[in-house]
């Protein structure tokens, strides 16, 4: 829903803007220019915050989900029901979603207009202000109808009595101006006013706009002290422009408005020196530096691709003769009714419906939608069908149509049992052969190299070598030697060997293993394809169902 996401993006652009009204009390930034840009960035993060929240959503892809089979009770079914009389209108309960939406339509068009009258009435007035020249690059036109000074959009505008100005008032107003023109204030205003009619039940849209207005007159008031180098002076400027009224409706940045003058004549008064302006370099490194907290508020969502999703219902060309349906099949021992309902489905506005026979019910679309095809089972007095089309809900009480889509469905569910069965058996397995590998990992684990006993071969070599020793060493003696280590050697090299081929032995049954759990997910995923196919397919023919009763008139809509 729209307004759904709005209302997130607001609440989105409010922990961004706590977050950064933190960062600015961490970091002492005391300038006004550096906090204008910032929550200049903060403004614009704002109004971009629903694209950006749809664009930072990445899709993963996946098996198909197949809808989940519920069991409850098999109760006895009726299958004829009455037929309720067409021109009687089944109550539902207030869809208050719709309500707030509309009450949301209704304040933003109100504000969109009011700031439409305001910009028309503005560009009337510059239209037939008459321009003057006053200073090298400045766009200066006079208006008899203003008694303050005024920017709209790069174009300053002068009330008619400008000429009877001194020359201090003169320079101040102008480089107060300047100042607006310079900076694009007009349009950053501009941006604050389409925030606020976008997102006006958010305190962030209203306290955001003044926020960024007082920053702008503060630097603006700074290049006029610059000007003019009298406080003072400059302080009785403002006040005086103050008390003049200024013509209703326009839209513009006024010199002095009388709700901020006080705070700006106190801090003009207070201060000693004016601050040094914000390079670009620091600029960018402000405007940087917000840019990974923005994608963080933003939000990386992750959306998966295995819920199926029915297509729209194509048009069906020419009407057809009814057909008579089709005896609902029973279902073998060991099936029981079943409610089938897709989990987790977030599109409200894909076409949904319900077959609801008794404590018999058959679902496909949205937990919203299922809440509602269930409001009104205390309405129908017998079996029913609920089904949503184009944003539209209808519901259909024929006995016949709805023994034909039981005749469509059961066979589906038994179908869908049984694959829900093999899939269970293949976990199952997949489970027996994970432990085995288990036990083998344990066993390879536990291979050791275990030496021959050579305590008896060791002595007799050292006695030999004692007697060697005794009537010194002679040619054959070492041959003895030599041969004896051999010998060592050459039984500690089998146990090794042996100890070799058991972990080889192991790792090739772990191999096997290995290949009979994917020989199961494969066909697992085998299953899965042919449930996604035959849920389709169940869809098809209830789209082609439901297209026919509405053309037949069986399909009656309600609120």
């Amino acid at each position: 829903m729209m307004f759904a996401l709005l209302l997130e993006s607001a609440v989105r652009s409010l922990v961004l803007a706590i977050a950064v009204c933190l960062g600015l009390k961490v970091f002492r930034v005391r300038g006004g220019q550096a906090k204008r840009v910032a929550w200049t960035v903060v403004l614009i993060a704002a109004l971009s915050m629903p694209l950006l929240m749809q664009w930072s959503t990445v899709t993963l892809p996946a098996t198909a989900v197949i809808p989940e089979w519920i069991t409850s009770a098999p109760p006895p079914v009726q299958l004829a029901q009455p037929v309720v009389p067409q021109d009687i209108a089944l109550p539902v309960p207030r869809d208050w979603s719709a309500v707030v939406f509309q009450a949301y339509v209704l304040v933003s068009s109100a504000l969109l207009l009011r700031l439409l009258i305001g910009l028309g009435l503005t560009l009337r007035l510059v239209l037939k202000a008459k321009p003057v020249r006053v200073s090298e690059g400045l766009d200066v036109c006079v208006s008899s109808s203003l008694k303050a000074p005024v920017t709209f959009g790069s174009r300053i505008l002068l009330p008619g009595e400008w000429l009877n100005w001194d020359s201090a008032t003169r320079r101040a107003v102008l480089s107060h101006e300047r100042s607006h023109v310079e900076r694009g204030d007009f349009y950053i205003q501009l941006l604050a006013s389409i925030h606020r009619v976008i997102f006006w039940f958010s305190p962030l849209a209203w306290w955001m706009q003044a926020r960024l207005a007082e920053f702008a007159e503060l630097e603006s008031d700074d290049a006029a002290i610059v000007e003019v180098a009298d406080r003072l002076k400059y302080a009785e400027i403002l006040l005086e422009f103050a008390n003049r009224s200024a013509r209703g409706g326009v839209m513009g940045i006024a010199m002095a408005r009388p709700s901020t003058v006080s705070r700006r004549v106190e801090r003009i008064l207070a201060e000693t020196a004016v601050r040094g302006k914000l390079g670009r370099a620091r600029r960018a490194v402000l405007i940087l530096s917000m840019v990974p907290l923005i994608a963080l508020m933003a939000g990386f969502c992750v959306q998966s691709q295995a819920q199926v999703q029915p297509p729209p219902l194509p048009s069906v060309p020419s009407a057809v003769a009814p057909v008579p349906p089709p005896v609902a099949p029973t279902p073998p021992p060991g099936v029981s009714r079943r409610t089938i309902q897709q989990r987790d489905s977030t599109n409200n506005n894909a076409d949904a419906f319900a077959l609801i026979a008794g404590d018999y019910k058959t679902f496909y679309g949205s937990q919203e939608d299922g809440r509602r095809a269930d409001s009104v089972r205390d309405t129908i007095h017998g079996d029913y069908i609920w089904f949503k089309h184009d944003s539209k809900f209808y519901v259909i009480t024929d006995g016949r149509t709805v023994e034909r889509a039981k005749a469509m469905l059961m066979p589906a569910e038994i179908e869908q049992k049984q694959l829900s069965a093999h899939q269970a058996e293949l976990s199952a397995q997949q489970a027996q052969l994970s432990a085995q590998q288990a036990q083998l990992g344990e066993q390879q684990s536990r291979v050791t190299v275990n030496p021959p006993d050579l305590t008896r071969a060791l002595d007799e070599l050292r006695a030999r070598l004692d007697n060697s020793s005794a009537r010194g060493f002679r040619q054959e003696d070492l041959a003895a030697l030599q041969a004896g280590i051999a010998n060592l050697q050459a039984r500690l090299g089998e146990s090794q060997a042996q100890a070799g081929a058991r972990q080889a032995d192991l790792s090739a049954q772990r191999a096997r293993l290995g290949e009979q759990q994917a020989q199961f997910g494969r066909q697992q995923a085998a299953f899965g394809q042919q449930q996604a196919q035959r849920a389709e397919e169940v869809w098809q023919n209830m789209r082609t169902l439901l297209e026919e009763a509405l053309r037949n008139g069986q399909a009656r809509s309600i609120p």
